[in-house]
């Protein structure tokens, strides 16, 4: 028991990212605050960072322990007693990092989320296309860095259900999978938008904050809004914030007359997002494919019910049906529909599944997330 007690007061951890990310910062945080862990992080793409600010993307402040590294670095003897956390099915840098791992003998674990953004985005999203197709031909073409996981990696961290779900179909050890997603701090304490509050008149506010595409959803959201009896709809009303292109959703407001009822309140700064939410009710994401939706993690920090798909990561985390929001498939606008309804028909209830979405949101802390990547890493320390 004395090793490991020494062991556990020097746990050397080194975070492999391609860019900085507010999604993570907070986590690393918690992390770098830990007595019992020396914190390394590395950014690995600097041309990918380069090209989101020329979008512009604003990147956080570096912390003090983190700086841009090739990923030739990972063998370098300063690492030396570092377990390495990789992407490693990110083709831009992780792949590599996994096989020099493996090379060099590392002691490493995988940490991502799903994959098959793009797959799904080109079979539009058909959810049989994508389970004939897509998961036998990536088993097949990730095959070899899933053979890095299942032999060599410490374990495989998902984050989320549908990457844990993933990572036991290619044959990854079920008690080699951990869950770590992302966590992110409470919104910060903000005034209520005079925008969204005029716009509302006093009706319930579903807010929807996505960027405007097909991915995320929305054409089945206004569906969904269409759809509402006119009695209802007349006591809710819909906002959309987020970039993109609004006019296709324009046209179908017009075409269906339900444009008085719906706003798009454009892009809005990350960190004056919290007025926002405070000035809405019950949150939507109808999104067609994401690993996970930290935007769910904001919703519910801000104590909104929340309702989402079956291909949200975060709403296995951060719903429970009828207890604090719903899941529905996706492109069931009739099921999307009904959920609204329940907050149209009982909005007592919005308050009480509020709170139990803050209750939810606390479960996934950064602080949380580094105990239980600490209480990982030990075990499979112990047990490799």
């Amino acid at each position: 028991m004395r090793h490991i007690a020494v062991f556990v007061k020097s746990m050397k951890i080194c975070i492999w990212m391609n860019i900085p990310s507010h999604h993570q910062h907070f986590f690393f945080e918690a992390l770098h605050a830990r007595e019992d862990v020396e914190l390394a992080v590395r950014y690995y793409d600097r041309a990918l960072l380069e090209s989101r600010q020329a979008q512009g993307w604003v990147a956080p402040e570096p912390e003090s322990y983190a700086v841009f590294a090739h990923p030739e670095s990972i063998a370098d003897p300063k690492m030396e007693g570092y377990v390495h956390i990789i992407p490693s099915f990110d083709a831009r840098g992780g792949r590599v990092l996994a096989e020099l791992a493996v090379r060099h003998g590392l002691e490493w674990c995988h940490w991502g989320e799903r994959t098959g953004t793009g797959f799904a985005k080109m079979v539009r999203y058909d959810l049989s296309l994508f389970k004939w197709f897509y998961r036998p031909l990536n088993r097949i073409r990730m095959r070899r860095h899933i053979g890095f996981i299942r032999d060599h990696a410490l374990l495989a961290l998902a984050q989320g259900k549908l990457a844990q779900d993933e990572l036991s179909e290619w044959g990854i050890p079920k008690d080699r999978i951990r869950i770590l997603p992302y966590a992110i701090p409470a919104l910060p304490p903000e005034p209520r938008s005079s925008e969204i509050e005029a716009f509302a008149g006093g009706r319930i506010v579903f807010l929807c904050s996505a960027t405007l595409c097909p991915g995320k959803g929305i054409i089945w959201l206004l569906r969904a809004y269409a759809a509402l009896p006119p009695e209802k709809r007349e006591k809710c009303r819909l906002v959309f914030v987020g970039g993109g292109d609004n006019s296709e959703y324009l046209r179908f407001c017009r075409k269906e007359k339900i444009a008085a009822g719906v706003l798009f309140a454009g892009r809005r700064p990350s960190d004056r997002m919290a007025g926002v939410y405070n000035s809405c009710d019950c949150f939507v994401l109808p999104t067609l494919h994401d690993g996970w939706g930290v935007v769910l993690n904001e919703a519910a920090s801000a104590g909104m019910p929340i309702i989402s798909t079956t291909e949200c990561g975060a709403a296995w985390h951060l719903i429970e049906p009828g207890v604090n929001g719903f899941r529905v498939p996706i492109k069931n606008y009739v099921r999307l529909r009904g959920a609204m309804e329940f907050y149209i028909d009982h909005p007592e209830k919005i308050a009480e599944h509020g709170r139990i979405s803050k209750k939810l949101f606390e479960s996934i802390s950064p602080r949380n997330n580094a105990e239980n990547m600490v209480e990982a890493l030990k075990y499979a320390m112990q047990n490799k």
